[in-house]
């Protein structure tokens, strides 16, 4: 155990509670034995600072003494325990949970880096910049009985990273609705971005969706280069956290945004996009392969749109979505034995369920990384 990372805050007397449950005018009373405590082991990098390269590793081992109940009766009281995490000496004010094994007996739990990651996020931490929050234990017992939690609390001391970078400026300010780009491996990002028409076309990114966050921009800026099918990218250099200046894209048109943030790499790729479906349930024969039928940005419902029909039967029932017109950007939804209506770069091919005319297709790629799809009539 790294002694480090944790401090016990407060170890006082546990009040006694005694809870009552009524049915049929019957009263079981259970008095609590013992007082629940919590211990922790740490995995964490000496510094503190954890990274997504990390995230499936174990990050703490908390340890706690289970409740125990005398009972007036032979009931059995069901115990729920939890994790509370705060932000440091803020009495648990805006507290978020992690969740702990309910099987009988369980009293320890192996938090991993990546949940305790997301559990620092949502207590308010700022990815990128050392904090502490305090946890402690809480058990929920008999559904109509009160909370009660353990009276000693540890401290944690850790830099989160960020899952998440959020695009504001004059495409709109900082919120729970900001667009954003998501990590697909360590400090690389993927995701797409709808640049309106100038002048509301310039923006940069900050690591949390309120103002708390670390803004990024840009550090050089290629010039726009428009391929003879009408696709625009943009290539660049991002800046040092915390500093950059604006970017600022062709509007009007959505963009597939990736970004490299690795020590000596900070690229910047910007490529427009637009969407359609392909395949041979779009002809009932092969030739449906080769040209996609266009879908629509509808700026309204942020979402890819049209009315297609699909008369596609037998081996001729498959579709996929693509980019461009072209197979390098493309998406199908895998495993083709269970498709699960999140899309997969490079996936398997979609099969249709039947053939008909009319049928309303839907994409959606405002959730970077869980892009959804629809294909109803």
């Amino acid at each position: 155990m790294k002694n480090s990372f944790f401090k016990l805050v407060s170890l006082g007397s546990l009040l006694v509670v005694v809870a009552a449950c009524e049915k049929d005018e019957v009263k079981v009373t259970s008095d609590i034995t013992g007082t629940p405590t919590l211990s922790a082991a740490s995995s964490l990098p000496t510094n503190g600072v954890l990274t997504s390269a990390n995230a499936a590793r174990p990050g703490i081992i908390y340890s706690w003494t289970p409740l125990t109940f005398n009972n007036s009766a032979t009931t059995v009281i069901p115990v729920t325990y939890s994790l509370e995490v705060a932000k440091r000496g803020s009495s648990f004010a805006n507290s978020t949970t992690i969740d702990l094994p309910n099987k009988a007996g369980a009293n320890r739990d192996t938090i991993k880096v990546g949940d305790l990651n997301a559990a620092l996020i949502r207590a308010g931490l700022t990815p990128e910049v050392a904090g502490e929050v305090d946890v402690r234990l809480r058990a929920a017992y008999a559904n109509n009985m009160s909370m009660v939690l353990s009276t000693n609390s540890l401290t944690v001391a850790a830099t989160p990273y960020s899952r998440e970078l959020y695009t504001f400026g004059s495409l709109g300010g900082l919120g729970s609705g900001s667009p954003f780009v998501r990590e697909t491996a360590p400090r690389k990002y993927d995701g797409y971005i709808y640049v309106p028409a100038a002048p509301n076309n310039t923006f940069k990114f900050s690591n949390t969706s309120s103002a708390s966050g670390t803004v990024t921009g840009i550090g050089s800026l290629g010039t726009p280069v428009t391929a003879a099918n009408g696709v625009v990218t943009v290539t660049g250099s991002m800046a040092a956290a915390g500093s950059g200046n604006d970017i600022t894209l062709p509007g009007g048109r959505m963009y597939r945004i990736e970004l490299d943030l690795n020590t000596g790499v900070n690229t910047f790729k910007a490529t427009s996009t637009t969407w359609g479906i392909v395949g041979s349930a779009t002809t009932n024969d092969g030739s449906g392969w080769n040209a996609s039928k266009p879908l629509t940005y509808n700026t309204t419902t942020k979402k890819w749109e049209g009315t297609i029909n699909l008369p596609g039967t037998g081996s001729n029932n498959e579709y996929k979505f693509r980019a461009n017109d072209e197979w390098t950007i493309n998406f199908g939804d895998s495993p083709a034995s269970a498709p699960d209506g999140v899309l997969d770069y490079d996936g398997a091919n979609i099969k249709l369920a039947s053939p008909g005319t009319g049928y309303k297709v839907s994409l959606d790629l405002n959730d970077a990384g869980n892009y959804k799809y629809t294909v109803t009539r």
